[in-house]
C-alpha cells in the first residue's frame, strides 16, 4: 500500500500484540513479490485493493493462510472504534528483543535482503535520532517517503510519534502539493530524497514560496548536487543536512 494512516495503525498494533511488520514495495513486479512471501512467510497479508493483482499474482500467494484489503481493514477499525470494544485482542507479552519489522533492502546477491529490527532498536533509534534532529512535541513534518523504507519510519515516524509530534501523511509525492503543505502545515522538518527537492524548486510555485517555520531538510538515498543545496539555502534560506545509513543497522 502507498503511505497511509492505517500503516501507523498496524504499527500500534504490533507493538501490542507481538506481530511481525514485513513492508513490501508496492513497485516490485509479482516475481519479486514471490520472493519476499517465501522469505518471510506471512500469515496474514494486507494489500490496497489496487495492488492486489500484484499479489495474488505471485505464485507463492496460496500459502498465505488470510488475505485482507486495506480498505476493509480500515473500515473494520472505524466500526469497531464506534462500538468501544478494545478487548477483541488482549495484550501480549513482548520482549524487547523480540522483531517488530523486517524491512527489506537491496541485496548484494540480487535479491532483497530481510533487515529484522527489534523493538529495542526501533526504541533507541527512535530517541537518538530525535536528540540528533531536535524533535520534541512542537515538530511538525509532512512524511512522503515510502513506508516499506528504513527513513519513512526511523527518521520521521517513530520519533514523531514517540514524542506526541505533528505528522500530515501524504499517500503520494506531488511537487506542487507537497510544497504548498510545506507551507500552510508550518513544518519545521522535512525529509525527501534530492530528487523530490529538485522537482520542488522546478515548479512555477517554489519563485514565490516562503519557509519562516523550515528549519532544514534531511536528505538521504543519494548526495545532493551542490547547486540544488545553494537553491534552496541561499534563494530560500533552508540549511540542508545530507544523511545517511544503512537498513540493515537500523
Amino acid at each position: 500500500a502507498e503511505n497511509c494512516l492505517e500503516y501507523i495503525v498496524l504499527f500500534a498494533a504490533a507493538q501490542k500484540i507481538g506481530c511481525i511488520l514485513a513492508p513490501m514495495n508496492y513497485r516490485l513486479a509479482s516475481a519479486e513479490i514471490d520472493y519476499l512471501i517465501r522469505d518471510s512467510e506471512p500469515s496474514l497479508a494486507i494489500c490496497e485493493k489496487k495492488f492486489a493483482h500484484l499479489f495474488q499474482g505471485a505464485p507463492s500467494f496460496a500459502s498465505i493462510p488470510h488475505f485482507w484489503a486495506l480498505e476493509e481493514m480500515a473500515a473494520f477499525c472505524q466500526r469497531e472504534k464506534a462500538s468501544h470494544k478494545d478487548k477483541l485482542f488482549p495484550l501480549q507479552p513482548v520482549d524487547e528483543d523480540d522483531p517488530i519489522f523486517i524491512l527489506y533492502t537491496s541485496g548484494t546477491t540480487g535479491f532483497p535482503k530481510g533487515a529484522v529490527y527489534t523493538h529495542k532498536m526501533l526504541f533507541w533509534n527512535s530517541i537518538n535520532t530525535a536528540m540528533s534532529l531536535i524533535i520534541n512535541t512542537d515538530s511538525r513534518t509532512v512524511n512522503v517517503m515510502p513506508p516499506f523504507h528504513t527513513g519513512g519510519w526511523n527518521v520521521l515516524a517513530t520519533p514523531f510519534l514517540h514524542h506526541g509530534a505533528y505528522t500530515c501523511i501524504v499517500k503520494k509525492f506531488d511537487a506542487s502539493t507537497v510544497l504548498r503543505l510545506l507551507q500552510e502545515e508550518d513544518v519545521t522538518l522535512f525529509m525527501g530524497v534530492p530528487t523530490m527537492l529538485k522537482m520542488m524548486a522546478e515548479v512555477p510555485e517554489f519563485g514565490e514560496a516562503t519557509f519562516p517555520s523550515l528549519y532544514y531538510i534531511i536528505v538521504g538515498g543519494e548526495p545532493m548536487p551542490i547547486p540544488l543545496i545553494e537553491r534552496w539555502q541561499y534563494t530560500k534560506g533552508v540549511a540542508i543536512r545530507q544523511g545517511y545509513g544503512m537498513t540493515e543497522v537500523g
